[in-house]
């Protein structure tokens, strides 16, 4: 693809998708932006309507539990009358007084009491429990708490008077009527850009602000899924007597993101002009910088093909101008390097090859390990002639030893191999020391199988022999533990020897995490390093004092047993 093309590519990429893309963003993030907002302002609405009508609820339910405990109202409405003067006597006693429930909350539109009690004049605010109120649906959700039930043209909070266990020769009940108006009045006050529905539990409508001075709208509200309106709900779940209703908000989208129109003739004029500027600007531009890259590109070619020439047409101090004197010095440097430093480089390369041949035969210069092999036979055989068994079988050991410690074979080796050469040098130790040393090892026959770095036992074996049980005046104990713990393979030896002070202790620790420049505990060392290099941060390694010297390393046994890290 030719630089105009890539500059054609660049502007439809770099300017006209991300003007497109980016304005057609902006609008619809504007648009999505004003609607959430006014979804969530129209939430907060239905939210505090929902905690209003639950506050008038609360209210009207307060009253009703003052009756319920109103010993007064109960024993008139329980005591049996013998002659009506009797009972208009205590109603006028009791009533005047009760009478101030009725005007404590607008929300209350009427009292009345119901009783079985044949000896009560019937009125206005006391009504008699008929057979025909007993048929109704709200009488038969009556309960000793308040419920919230409809009753014909309003909704009315009912129930029984039966707080009182001694006024029991009747039955008696209150209902505090709702007042319509104020229901309605509370639910047209908001400024709710919709309808508000109230919602009883079995998911009919009982009040709405769809119909003017409504009285009960049977039905249910729109669904959620209805195309085009956006349902909003508080269900109560709180107080019993109105648990299961709701205070439903149903809105238009349209309504919702109609103040965003505007928005759309402005965001195509600001692309309009991100568009056209632009590519007027880009074309003046462009042509006079493909003509010089593509002058710059003619004398590249010619270095390709070996003419190292240098650019003499006007130089600008703009970046392409920069590019081209780049270029000349670019030219005349290869031209010295191909002089000079790629010759001596060439020089010290053959150099560094003699050195390594030199040293290659220097080292196959060197005694073959084979000759110490055959003479050690040769010895023990000597010995096993002279019925010298003892000697000869640690000559064999010794013998085995060397060749596992110079032998170029795998570095990973198998628990049981590793272990073989651990006895067979304390076996060395035990004919050198005598009785002075006693060894234990105890290992996990169940990783014995395992593979392992070479020779990261013997050693720390080595040290407890040597610090450990040499420098001891009585008995050397050495104790070898190998285990299986979990995902772990966990190594310890332990010598009964006099360990190290603490600044010895801290000198070794410190020695480990230096490279260069201490020469003691080498061998420490070198299985220090060599188990980072194999299992780098996922090992534990542990050297500390305890009635003797202790030395504790875990390795994971996933990666002790896997064939991916034998080098």
């Amino acid at each position: 693809m030719g630089l105009k093309n890539k500059l054609t590519f660049l502007y439809l990429f770099a300017v006209l998708i991300p003007t497109t893309v980016t304005n057609g963003l902006f609008y619809y993030v504007v648009t999505n932006q004003v609607r959430t907002q006014k979804l969530h302002d129209a939430s907060l609405v239905i939210e505090q309507l929902a905690k209003d009508f639950e506050q008038g609820i609360d209210q009207v339910v307060g009253i009703s539990s003052l009756l319920y405990t109103d010993s007064r109202i109960n024993e008139m409405l329980d005591r049996q009358y013998t002659s009506d003067a009797e009972y208009v006597q205590h109603y006028h006693d009791v009533f005047p007084e009760f009478n101030k429930y009725r005007y404590m909350h607008p929300f209350i539109h009427s009292i009345v009491f119901f009783t079985d009690n044949s000896t009560v004049i019937f009125s206005g605010s006391v009504q008699p429990i008929t057979p025909q109120l007993q048929q109704a649906d709200w009488y038969r959700d009556i309960r000793s708490f308040p419920v919230l039930v409809r009753t014909g043209r309003s909704l009315s909070i009912v129930r029984k008077l039966d707080y009182f266990s001694f006024y029991n020769k009747t039955n008696r009940m209150v209902r505090i009527e709702l007042e319509p108006m104020a229901i309605d009045h509370l639910l047209r006050t908001r400024a709710f850009p919709g309808e508000i529905y109230v919602v009883d539990r079995q998911g009919n409508i009982q009040y709405s602000t769809r119909v003017q001075n409504n009285v009960h709208n049977k039905g249910k509200p729109p669904a959620r899924t209805e195309k085009g309106r956006i349902v909003i709900s508080h269900r109560y779940k709180t107080a019993h007597y109105l648990h299961g209703w709701s205070i439903v908000g149903v809105v238009s989208e349209e309504k919702l993101v109609n103040n965003t129109r505007y928005f759309m003739a402005f965001i195509f004029s600001i692309a309009f002009v991100n568009f056209v500027v632009p590519t007027i600007i880009l074309f003046l531009v462009s042509k006079p910088l493909h003509a010089r890259i593509v002058n710059i590109l003619s004398y590249m070619k010619k270095v390709e093909r070996g003419k190292f020439e240098t650019i003499h047409s006007e130089l600008y101090d703009d970046e392409i101008g920069q590019l081209a004197k780049a270029f000349n010095r670019m030219s005349l440097t290869i031209k010295r390097l191909i002089q000079d430093v790629y010759m001596a480089n060439i020089q010290k390369k053959e150099m560094e090859l003699q050195k390594k041949q030199a040293q290659l035969n220097a080292l196959q210069s060197q005694m073959n390990p084979h000759f110490l092999f055959n003479v050690l036979e040769t010895i023990r055989m000597r010995s096993l002639m002279k019925h010298e068994d003892e000697t000869a079988e640690m000559i064999e050991h010794m013998a085995r030893i060397l060749r596992k410690s110079i032998s170029w074979g795998s570095d990973w080796v198998k628990v049981r191999e590793e272990m073989d050469i651990v006895s067979r040098l304390l076996s060395i130790q035990r004919y050198r020391f005598g009785d002075k040393l006693q060894y234990r090892i105890d290992i996990d026959e169940s990783v014995l199988e395992h593979t392992i770095p070479n020779m990261i036992i013997l050693p720390f074996v080595e040290n407890a022999c040597k610090h450990g049980v040499e420098s001891k005046a009585g008995k050397g104990n050495i104790d070898i533990q190998v285990r299986a713990e979990g995902p772990w393979l966990t190594f310890t030896i332990r010598d009964n020897g006099p360990g190290m002070n603490e600044q010895q202790l801290l000198q070794l620790w410190r020695s480990l995490n230096e490279e260069e420049g201490i020469t003691e505990h080498v061998g420490v060392r070198n299985v220090y390093y060599r188990l980072k290099m194999y299992y780098g941060e996922h090992f534990t390694f542990q050297m500390y004092n305890d009635r003797g010297f202790v030395v504790f390393f875990s390795l994971p046994i996933d990666q002790a047993s896997s064939s991916n890290y034998v080098k």
